[in-house]
């Protein structure tokens, strides 16, 4: 799947990408911010999310759920399979305090790498 170097650098751009959404969420100008491609419902489902491990085909998190709908949970979200442009995934969330499974998912999607800017 590719060499460490660059195993870790997709593992740090995950990272960031993720907690970048977190950080925006806060940030009341998202919900008018046409130009940001992230997504105001990425920042509203995204909110307060804690990346514990982030790694190529894997990124483990946590994030506290608003108490009107549950306790804090994590979740695991794994790549199962690759074929072509078509990747698998599983996520399963948790709760937090005794691990206790509360949902799965699984999911094929279609991926593309970003062009590079020409600037």
């Amino acid at each position: 799947m590719g060499d460490s170097s660059s195993s870790s650098a997709m593992a740090a751009a995950a990272r960031r990408w993720l907690e970048a959404i977190d950080a925006r969420s806060a940030d009341p100008a998202v919900a008018t911010d046409a130009a940001w491609r992230g997504g105001f419902f990425d920042a509203l489902a995204l909110s307060g999310i804690r990346v514990s491990l982030a790694e190529r085909g894997r990124a483990s998190c946590s994030f506290r759920v608003p108490a009107h709908l549950t306790e804090e949970v994590e979740f695991d979200a794994r790549v199962v399979d690759r074929k072509g442009s078509l990747t698998a995934v599983v996520v399963e969330i948790r709760k937090k305090g005794d691990g206790r499974l509360v949902a799965v998912g699984r999911q094929w999607m279609s991926s593309t790498r970003p062009l590079k800017s020409k600037l």
